[in-house]
């Protein structure tokens, strides 16, 4: 991939087509790769490409006339006219062969170009082309997966560090993308905690990029990107399409200043007490809307927690290795998980582990009520 900034429907095809299997034949199009406004040929043409860079190969060719008669109904009225009046030209040869499911490779790039070139067949007038109903399966033969992936990270690095040229329009920093992010993030987060459906949409800025920036935050760790896609409503009631991502956040980028918390100190534990079992959840500071934290009382250091938790007078001496696990190391769950600072959790006192937050116990009950009233 060149240095020059790539449009966020490129980067959706790429990212797409690695996040899945390439057994598109079934369908009537590229559904799953085509970006928001993109003709279906695009996303053949940008396959063409790839194919010639990193070797992907396309096999099990396939034209859907149904729904090609159904979407573009003119064009295919118009096509079939002109196979039946002039069935000798080439131009027509070659609509036969893609209307009877009979066509190559070379084919498709052929028609391609009559496609962006009507005057290459001698058309005055740019047709809709068979190809938006035309799909064929991709594969990675070799190590071309590992190559794209390769050439994608490579692409989003310099996303990231402000080293790719735009020609002809301004483009936003990467810093300025990080704080429109950031910004969105932080208003879903309180909403939703740490996963959740983030839509292009909420941006409403014409410049940002979306697609862009969701890979760059990927790649940061600053988030576990699980899906991309194009909103239902754009294609079951025709309005404006924007991309929606399946996301949740990761520990590091809880410790991004516009996303930690008020207090960014464990102030107060909440312990639920489990109906059965050793598995029991966690609160953090009253906030409901973060997923629990899970911890185990088949583990000396969580069953101290929880016991610490219950009011049970526990002598020093009986869990002397655990009692730092929770003030002091940062790989406990209670840090990682959430972005809160290490906190003085348990103190010792008369010879006794008491803690040294708030704590309290609830039902599973209760713990229920509480996120639905929060």
């Amino acid at each position: 991939m060149e240095n020059q900034y790539k449009s966020d429907g490129e980067l959706y095809i790429l990212a797409n087509l690695l996040r899945r299997d390439g057994d598109y034949s079934k369908g009537s199009s590229f559904f799953d790769l085509l970006p928001i406004d993109w003709e279906n040929k695009e996303v053949i043409h940008q396959l063409l490409i790839l194919s010639k860079e990193i070797g992907l190969r396309f096999k099990n060719f396939h034209f859907d006339g149904s729904f090609f008669g159904l979407a573009f109904q003119k064009a295919d009225e118009r096509i079939r006219k002109l196979v039946h009046d002039k069935p000798q030209t080439e131009y027509s040869k070659l609509q036969k062969r893609i209307l009877e499911n009979k066509f190559s490779l070379a084919d498709v790039k052929k028609e391609y170009w009559e496609a962006i070139d009507p005057l290459f067949y001698g058309h005055s007038v740019s047709p809709d082309s068979l190809l938006e109903a035309v799909v064929f399966d991709v594969e990675f033969p070799g190590d071309s997966r590992a190559k794209l992936k390769k050439c994608l990270e490579k692409y989003i690095q310099r996303f990231i560090d402000e080293q790719l040229i735009s020609s002809g329009k301004n483009v936003y920093t990467f810093q300025r993308h990080k704080e429109i992010f950031l910004a969105i993030l932080k208003k879903l987060q309180a909403n939703y905690g740490n996963k959740f459906v983030i839509k292009s949409s909420e941006a409403d800025d014409d410049a940002f990029l979306f697609i862009h920036s969701l890979l760059a935050f990927e790649k940061l760790n600053y988030i576990n990107l699980k899906s991309i896609k194009i909103c239902e409503e754009h294609w079951t009631e025709n309005k404006k399409g924007y991309y929606e991502a399946q996301i949740s956040l990761q520990p590091s980028i809880l410790k991004e200043k516009e996303l930690k918390h008020k207090s960014n100190t464990i102030e107060k534990i909440v312990i639920v007490r489990p109906k059965s079992g050793n598995r029991f959840k966690i609160i953090i500071n009253d906030d409901y809307h973060q997923r629990p934290l899970y911890g185990d009382r088949a583990k000396p250091s969580w069953n101290l927690l929880f016991r610490v938790a219950e009011g049970d007078l526990i002598e020093e001496q009986e869990y002397k290795s655990s009692f730092d696990f929770f003030n002091s190391n940062e790989k406990c769950r209670l840090y990682t998980q959430t972005g809160y600072s290490k906190t003085k959790i348990l103190k010792r006192e008369s010879g006794y582990i008491r803690p040294a937050v708030e704590m309290e116990i609830i039902t599973e009950k209760a713990y229920k009520q509480r996120c639905k009233k929060s």
